[in-house]
């Protein structure tokens, strides 16, 4: 009978991992001394780069916004760091050269009027949530136009308002609701490469191309009070380098965090992200030469990396004829960076109640997972089995 318990204890263990993994581990570099601009949202007409991502059809029309790579990567989406020679030149706005060089990318060359010409060093900076600010919360002054309804980003419409604030509910910070939003983003609305439409239309017809999608996540974010803003540049996509939008959220002391929810990229960008502009576009593309670059290991087949940070929970009731049977509630409860790599620690308390010949069973397990989900470590903290 204990083996029998013990079967259905670590069955039911395992199935609630299951249901607790999901999202893309967060990560970013902060850009805390640019100028903030009152922000110019380019018109959404289909300048996006396709990523060949959710089964988006990848030949789009850039409008010759690309060149071809010298390099051919095996997946992009995969690059952890890269470094590359480019002469491009923007168009809607001044070239901002501490824009250019972040926690994540740095520019060493020349800037003549609005031609970039030098060498660009991007890397993956994970962000993981610590030091989020509760909902709501202050910004400077400077920062403040980047909570506002603007053309493309219709952050007051009703439609919006009413699915950020469903979709922010019950989050206990300002990261969390932002990866919430980029999540549900991700998974709701369908990638359109035809459909080069603002925030307010996408949310209506569940569908869009990538900007639309950085658009519509940007205006729920100001919708419930987190600063969002469009920035732009280059991406890797199908053997060339191509204009491409995501977006970034203001973290408080950490900064404007990077996400691409039409990627499941949340709180960090691949290394082929290259940006040059927050509501410009590129003019022209000269050349773009890719010196050196290193790649991230590929997870196993159907693997999601994890939306995690300190404070995230998850409870799931497992239910049979009517009558819940077992809660499970994970809890993450620290974040640290080890040897390169991003340890979460969760906490999960279980309570199986008595069905059949169980017994009632109460259980504290403490898991170290890596930002693949891959376990570390394993411990028991309490495990009390009950007299039936």
């Amino acid at each position: 009978m204990e083996r029998t318990i013990m079967r259905k204890l670590l069955l039911c263990i395992g199935l609630a991992l299951l249901l607790a993994s999901g999202g893309v581990g967060g990560c970013g570099g902060s850009d805390k001394s640019s100028p903030s601009p009152t922000p110019q949202t380019p018109s959404p007409t289909g300048q996006t780069a396709s990523r060949n991502h959710k089964g988006m059809d990848s030949s789009l029309h850039l409008d010759g916004k690309f060149i071809a790579s010298n390099v051919i990567f095996e997946s992009g989406t995969r690059t952890a760091s890269l470094k590359a020679k480019i002469e491009v030149e923007i168009t809607g706005e001044s070239v901002d050269v501490p824009f250019l060089n972040t926690g994540a990318q740095s520019f060493a060359g020349i800037v003549i009027g609005n031609r970039i010409s030098g060498n660009i060093e991007t890397t993956v900076s994970r962000y993981t949530g610590s030091g989020a600010p509760k909902l709501p919360f202050t910004v400077p002054e400077d920062i403040e136009s980047y909570l506002r309804p603007e053309p493309n980003i219709e952050s007051d419409d009703a439609l919006i308002k009413q699915t950020a604030d469903e979709i922010a509910f019950a989050k206990a910070n300002a990261w969390l609701t932002a990866g919430a939003i980029a999540e549900w983003i991700q998974k709701n609305i369908t990638p359109d490469p035809e459909a080069s439409v603002g925030a307010k239309e996408a949310l209506a017809s569940k569908k869009g191309d990538f900007t639309a999608q950085s658009l519509l996540t940007i205006a729920m974010c100001r919708a419930v009070g987190i600063p969002a803003r469009l920035v732009g540049g280059l991406a890797y996509t199908d053997g060339k380098f191509a204009q491409h939008y995501w977006m970034e959220c203001y973290m408080g002391d950490a900064g404007w965090i990077p996400m691409d929810p039409a990627l499941g990229q949340y709180g960090w960008v691949d290394a082929s992200h290259i940006r040059l502009f927050r509501s410009g576009a590129i003019a022209t593309l000269n050349s773009i030469e890719v010196i050196s670059y290193t790649t991230m290991p590929k997870p196993p087949e159907g693997e999601k990396g994890l939306l995690l940070a300190p404070e995230w929970m998850r409870r799931f009731s497992f239910v049979e004829s009517g009558t819940e049977v077992l809660r499970n509630q994970y809890e993450v409860t620290t974040v640290r960076e080890e040897s390169g790599n991003t340890i979460y620690t969760m906490r999960s308390e279980l309570h199986l109640k008595p069905v059949h010949a169980c017994k009632a069973t109460d259980a504290i397990v403490i898991l170290e997972i890596d930002e693949g989900g891959n376990p570390i470590s394993y411990r028991t903290e309490r495990l009390e089995i009950g007299s039936g």
